[in-house]
Order: C-alpha cells, then sequence, then structure tokens
C-alpha cells in the first residue's frame, strides 16, 4: 500500500477544546479505562482534530507525540506485518508508541470522517512529573493498555472465535449471538468489518477485531489466522439458495477441514457448537482473552 506522507497535513484540522462536553468525556474515559472525573480534570490539555475521508492519521515509523481517542467515525489499522483491523469510535490510538521507542507502530486511515481527542505526550509528562495524580493514573492506564495489547499482539495463541455470514443469514447469525450472548461477551471475537459492526451494535458484544470486507479480502485474512493456528472455531452461516459459494469462502471452509478447526455453516450446528462451550471448561481455558 502506498501512503501518501502529506496527507495528514492536508485533511487535517485542529481546535483547542476549553471544555470537553460529558459526551466526550465519557467517550475518552471509556478509552482510557479510567474515571470521568479523571478525564474532567485535565480537559484543558485536549486538542480536538478532525480527519476527512482517507486522510492518514498517523504514519508507521513517524514520531508518536500525542495519544489520540477517536470520538467519531472509524479508521484503518495497517501494521507492520500487512494485518489490517478496523477501529470504530471509541477508541484509543497511540499508547504504543511507549514501547516502541516513541514511534508510531502502524499507519492509521480515516475510512470516514473523524474526530478525535488528542493529548500531546510531552504535556502529559511534564504535567505527571508535577505531581498531577489524575495525570499520573492516566499514564498508568495507558501503560498498562500498551503493555496487554503488544503482549496480546506477539503471542501465538490466541484463539479466536470467528462469526460470519451471507447477507441473507445475518438475522440468524445476531439471533444465534443474543441466545448465546453471554458466553460471547466473555470470548476473543473475530468477523468482517460490516457483521462485526452489527454484532456490536445490536447485541452490545465486544469484537476483538474488525476485518476487511469479503471483496477487500477479509475472508483470506482470516484464514491466514486459521493456518496459523489462531482460530478456535468457525461459524459461518451460508445462504443455502445461493448454489455454490464463492471461491473464497470454499477456500477458507477447506483450510479449516485441513486445519481441523470446529466449524459450522448452517444454524443448529453453530448452536450445538456454541451451547458445548458451556460444558467444556478445557476449551475454554485454551483461549486467551
Amino acid at each position: 500500500m502506498i501512503i501518501d506522507k502529506t496527507a495528514e497535513q492536508k485533511s487535517s484540522s485542529s481546535q483547542v477544546v476549553e471544555v470537553l462536553s460529558e459526551e466526550q468525556i465519557k467517550m475518552v474515559a471509556e478509552a482510557f479505562h479510567t474515571e470521568e472525573k479523571t478525564i474532567a480534570a485535565i480537559g484543558d490539555l485536549a486538542v480536538c482534530r478532525t480527519f476527512s475521508v482517507g486522510a492518514l492519521i498517523c504514519l508507521r515509523g513517524a514520531l508518536a507525540d500525542e495519544v489520540m481517542v477517536l470520538t467519531s467515525g472509524s479508521v484503518r489499522v495497517l501494521s507492520a506485518s500487512g494485518e489490517e483491523v478496523f477501529l470504530q469510535a471509541p477508541a484509543l490510538m497511540g499508547e504504543m508508541g511507549l514501547f516502541l521507542g516513541n514511534r508510531r507502530s502502524a499507519d492509521v486511515i480515516a475510512t470516514e470522517s473523524v474526530q478525535a481527542i488528542c493529548f500531546s505526550v510531552a504535556e502529559l509528562h511534564a504535567r505527571g512529573r508535577q505531581g498531577d495524580p489524575y495525570v499520573y493514573e492516566l499514564l498508568q492506564n495507558m501503560a498498562s493498555i500498551a503493555l496487554k495489547r503488544s503482549s496480546s499482539e506477539t503471542r501465538s495463541d490466541k484463539k479466536y472465535v470467528v462469526l460470519l455470514s451471507h447477507e441473507r443469514m445475518l438475522p440468524v447469525l445476531l439471533s444465534l449471538g443474543r441466545q448465546h450472548r453471554q458466553k460471547l461477551g466473555g470470548l476473543p471475537l473475530i468477523s468482517t468489518f460490516f457483521t462485526a459492526m452489527q454484532l456490536e451494535e445490536r447485541l452490545g458484544l465486544r469484537m476483538n477485531r474488525k476485518m476487511s470486507q469479503d471483496r477487500h479480502g477479509g475472508l483470506q485474512e482470516i484464514g491466514g489466522l486459521v493456518a496459523r493456528g489462531q482460530v478456535h472455531m468457525l461459524i459461518f452461516l451460508k445462504d443455502r439458495s445461493m448454489g455454490q459459494s464463492s471461491e473464497d469462502v470454499q477456500a477458507l471452509i477447506r483450510l479449516c477441514e485441513v486445519m481441523d478447526v470446529p466449524m459450522a455453516t448452517n444454524a443448529s450446528t453453530a448452536d450445538m457448537m456454541l451451547a458445548m462451550l458451556d460444558s467444556d471448561s478445557e476449551m475454554l481455558d485454551s483461549m486467551v482473552v
């Protein structure tokens, strides 16, 4: 992928925030895993940035001088390994720079109009050295989040549950998700972007990763996880009225068969597989959340 290094300057605008709104405080607090009073106390350090569609928000290798909280819109994150993840507001970005020599670890591109609340790392550290307890708490939380993300990205034993369906079968997948929402809520979940958004918005499930849409190689990305042994089970509800499935779907199913990954392509089998999670504690223990 070719990145236009001037795109960020061309497509962004900034505004110092005098007072964060209640909704902004709530979203930033959620992203930082802290209390709303903490964010309200450091609101004077906040800068609001807006980015247009296609804008380069972060460039891999560039100086990580800010921590950002995405408060509206969505972005595409492209890592050095070539893996692609989509993030939807609210989401924290930039904390990994604390552990990577203060350099950005991924390219981040706006997939729609984006607004972010930004904090200067230098200003946060300066306020922390002055003994500000709220900033100190924030820096501790940010370091903890970065450490957890770094650990999860480097572990090869992370096992995902993949939830997919053809468009016509999405209501059935949502019904299954609603029925098994409690157990799915504690598992690492993956789907393609649109399906993942539906599962999050309609069922409140947290999707660990949102892959590209099918037409942009999403099934191939999931196939890569299967090949690396990082998929615990896969559910792909097929629309039988479509006849023969696409080559990408067939390839993914064949790969699951070769890798001996539990797989369901109809609702009854998927229901049985999810129900088995209740009684198989060893299976649950093997999945890293």
